[in-house]
């Protein structure tokens, strides 16, 4: 049995449930920088390996992931908890390991873990520390001195740790520089565990959930698999919904600049993925018109090395002409490349509330018709429920929704999608500036809320005073499913991108046809949720 000094473990929901498709596993997709954890700790002298718990199930129901890494006999294991509804997994995860291998030294890392850090320490004893904010050097440090059998872990930056039975929050010292984030490696699958079915089966299902259950069934949405690219660290607005923006980044991490790595170092890492056997690559990190000077740079190194892949580019901002052109330019096949214009409200007044680069209609219908001319496809991602908002919006987001589908023939996909609070929000934060009720506000309460079946999709964990005005909705649930009853009569996510009125009830025809379906097929495959 191969040894290790350090496991890394990303939990996935297990415990999800989105209608049409019964039971689910959600946040599937690792952070993109565990892999690159592991390669720090490597070319540091240290023996590291990602687990992710969701292929370990998908490989082999009975996997007893905590006897394999008794075996291994690691010294530690460093759970991510990155994402809010990883919460009760990732924790209990790292309860179970401790009952049963109570030697070893159990981290945890990533931005809810860096947010709740005192909270988790002070509540779960059998957490050892938490890393805040960036662990690059971290990690390492950790890893060494707990090799060394060192109790005195105060020399390591950016640690929560017991010092004496006392929780001890060590400086928040280190933040990684232009040179560290440049010598990210975000992709050396071979320090993954049965890498390939990641690669294979988790990379080829455009969302990031995944039906339990079936390996062949989650390969039928994509014909090749895509992975995310580490462009960027940090953020450069404060999109009031986001709990990765750039004032949660100062309170978490302590960084104050937002930085993009080299292009030739992202070209470095679509040469790997694409050696990996990925065909597509996502953008995530448009926040800025400011940022076209970047990536037009990136697209003429990527032009002038001959790669071609396909490529998803997502923005939080309006794409500028400028980048539109180069990225039709490097990425010339129609059928390969797409941009996605999200969180996208009728409102002019509730976007300029809530939007780090608010935009106007006239400037959003320009850029859809550039997009067009360029011939690039588009999804849109609209959002019902936002602070500011009320039931009047409903009707001027349908008629928003249906005069930008018929105008536009280059719209790929139109999705209407609720809002979950997230921790470090500015609504999170600030409740009262936005005039919500939130029944999400510590750790725990994230902790037990994602100990059920609660769906990122459906379930919102706040409310907004005032937004029917003549029904009592004094309760986060009734909220939640006048909510999500509106989204499913008049925004179906099964009825397409259909402007014909008697879609959106063929979409829920379709919609009970398939839970029914897949309740059946979850009953004869005895799904289940991981078992720690």
């Amino acid at each position: 049995m191969e040894t290790f000094d350090c496991i890394l473990i990303h939990p996935p929901k297990m415990n999800n449930r989105y209608k049409p498709l019964g039971p689910t596993m959600y946040v599937k997709y690792m952070p993109i920088g565990l892999l690159a954890l592991a390669d720090n700790l490597d070319r540091n002298g240290h023996r590291a390996q990602v687990i992710h718990l969701g292929v370990e199930y998908v490989e082999d129901r009975k996997n007893d992931v905590i006897d394999y890494i008794k075996k291994t006999r690691s010294p530690v294991v460093g759970i991510s908890l990155h994402w809010h509804p990883q919460s009760y997994d990732a924790i209990e995860f790292a309860r179970a390991l401790k009952q049963r291998a109570p030697e070893i030294y159990v981290v945890l890392g990533g931005l809810s873990a860096s947010w709740f850090a005192g909270e988790i320490m002070e509540k779960f004893p059998f957490i050892n520390g938490v890393i805040r904010g960036d662990g690059e050097l971290p990690i390492v440090n950790l890893v060494a001195e707990i090799k060394k059998n060192n109790a005195d872990l105060s020399g390591i930056p950016n640690l929560v740790w017991r010092r004496n039975g006392l929780d001890t929050f060590n400086d928040l010292s280190y933040v990684a520089d232009q040179r560290d984030i440049d010598d990210l490696n975000c992709f050396r699958f071979e320090l993954m565990k049965n890498s390939r079915t990641y690669i294979d089966i988790f990379g080829r299902s455009a969302a990031n959930y995944m039906i339990l259950g079936s390996k062949k069934l989650n390969t039928m949405r994509r014909k090749t698999s895509s992975v995310v690219l580490p462009i960027a660290r940090g953020c450069s607005v404060n999109c009031t919904w986001c709990g990765g923006s750039q004032k949660a980044h100062w309170s978490i991490s302590g960084r104050r600049e937002y930085l993009f790595r080299s292009p030739d170092r992202i070209v470095d890492d679509i040469r790997s993925v694409m050696q990996s056997g990925f065909g597509f690559i996502h953008f995530v990190h448009y926040a800025d018109p400011e940022d076209t000077v970047y990536y037009v740079a990136l697209f003429k190194k990527i032009r002038e090395v001959g790669i071609r892949i396909g490529a998803f580019f997502e923005c939080s901002a309006l794409p500028t002409k400028e980048l539109i052109d180069s990225f039709s330019e490097t990425f010339s096949e129609t059928e390969n490349r797409t941009m996605c214009l999200s969180r996208i409200v009728p409102n002019e007044t509730v976007r300029k509330t809530h939007a780090g680069n608010p935009y106007t209609n006239d400037e959003l219908f320009a850029t859809l018709a550039y997009l067009r001319d360029k011939n690039v496809l588009t999804e849109l991602t609209f959002t019902i429920g936002m602070p500011g908002e009320n039931e009047d919006d409903v009707p001027k987001l349908v008629a928003f929704r249906k005069e930008i589908l018929q105008k536009f023939s280059n719209i790929k996909s139109s999705v209407v999608l609720t809002n979950q609070i997230e921790p470090g929000a500015a609504w999170l934060l600030n409740p009262d500036e936005f005039r919500i009720k939130t029944e999400l506000n510590t750790f725990s309460d994230f902790y037990t809320f994602n100990k059920t079946p609660n769906s990122y999709y459906t379930h919102l964990g706040y409310r907004i005073l005032g937004y029917f005005k003549n029904k009592k909705c004094d309760t986060f649930e009734t909220f939640r499913r006048r909510i999500q009853k509106i989204r499913c009569r008049r925004f179906c996510l099964m009825s397409g991108n259909s402007t014909w009125p008697g879609a959106n009830s063929v979409g829920r025809f379709k919609c009970q046809i398939m839970a029914v379906l897949w309740t059946i097929l979850g009953f004869l495959r005895k799904a289940r949720p991981l078992s720690h």
